[in-house]
């Protein structure tokens, strides 16, 4: 019999795997330069392979008794090709022109996988897909001023293969992983950097995103019976955060360098900030006696997180060997 998920010792949460399975991929690449311009194309392809393990008799019987499959065989090795290609092209010596396309995949979870059939009423599901979507971009980078970048694109993606649960037809019914979510975002993004000069740098950024997505299982649930109507659109991811901002900040004087400050000469001292927040973040909201609810259709408060870090550097005996650091994070 195969080896099953068991729970492990340390956690009654926990899944231990004890079969080894192979990835790799490979990527082909070539650049053409031609009077400023630079062209980048090439494709990746990644495999993965089970083993034979997944193929055992036992295991196969069971699977297709819990998940109502006809599974004779599973693929021991999938292949996916993900073709990319980036444009650069100077408007003038300081301001160039950008796009960049590509096809990117996440590979699904050991548990979306491989989870028991034989003892849980959720199982994995070895024929998932990875999930896949297919990111662009375009726009213009400036040196504006010396030291002084700014950067403004527009982005946008589409994805599929989203991993959720489906709810079997075998009795007693179960929940297997199926590939069962689709949807896009698209959005802008305006950045302005400061290039390090002067003992310091920074990098300021908002984001405008837009993210809708559609999943299959509500309709799948709704045909198996529950009264609750699936929606007919795409709705609200829940990393749909509407307005995005960053700051970053860096002052650095490294230990072979000396700034006079208010009369006083410092060296080896550094001092990192970032500041990040977010509105917009999507929430589904509580209503007693509602027969639906759109999901993710209410806005959360805004949150702002600060993190801050001060380092100093002395000398003792002639060597370098003391570092006094100080770090607030999440504040």
């Amino acid at each position: 019999r195969p080896p099953r998920s068991t729970l492990s010792s340390s956690s009654a949460a926990s899944d231990v795997y004890k079969r080894q399975i192979w990835n790799g991929a490979v990527y082909a690449q070539d650049r053409i330069e031609y009077g400023g311009m630079f062209l980048n194309f090439g494709i990746r392809g990644d495999f993965f392979g089970h083993g034979e393990i997944i193929n055992d008799e036992d295991f196969i019987s069971q699977f297709n008794f819990a998940s109502g499959k006809e599974i004779k065989k599973f693929s021991s090795i999938k292949a996916v090709w993900s073709p990319r290609v980036g444009l650069s092209i100077p408007a003038n010596k300081s301001t160039k022109l950008f796009f960049n396309y590509g096809y990117f995949i996440q590979t699904p979870s050991f548990r979306e996988l491989y989870l028991d059939p034989f003892l849980n009423s959720s199982i994995g599901n070895p024929n998932l897909d990875p999930r896949q979507s297919i990111n662009y971009e375009v726009g213009m980078e400036t040196e504006f001023i010396t030291d002084y970048v700014l950067k403004v694109k527009l982005y946008g993606r589409d994805y599929a293969g989203d991993i959720g649960y489906e709810q079997t037809k075998t009795t007693p019914a179960r929940s297997i992983f199926e590939n069962t979510g689709f949807g896009s975002a698209r959005g802008f993004e305006v950045e302005l950097r400061k290039i390090y000069s002067n003992y310091f740098s920074f990098t300021g950024s908002y984001t405008y995103l837009l993210a809708r997505g559609f999943d299959l299982t509500a309709l799948e649930q709704y045909e198996l019976g529950s009264t609750i109507p699936p929606s007919v659109r795409e709705q609200r991811v829940g990393w749909d955060y509407n307005h995005t901002f960053k700051l970053m900040a860096n002052f650095e004087v490294s230990e072979y360098d000396e700034m006079n400050l208010f009369g006083l000469n410092i060296s080896d001292i550094g001092f990192y900030f970032l500041l990040t927040g977010n509105l917009g973040r999507p929430y589904t909201p509580t209503i007693p006696g509602a027969i639906y609810i759109e999901s993710n259709s209410k806005d959360a408060p805004g949150q702002i997180f600060v993190d801050a870090t001060l380092h100093k550097g002395f000398n003792l005996f002639g060597v370098r060997n003391v570092v006094f650091l100080l770090s607030l994070i999440h504040i």
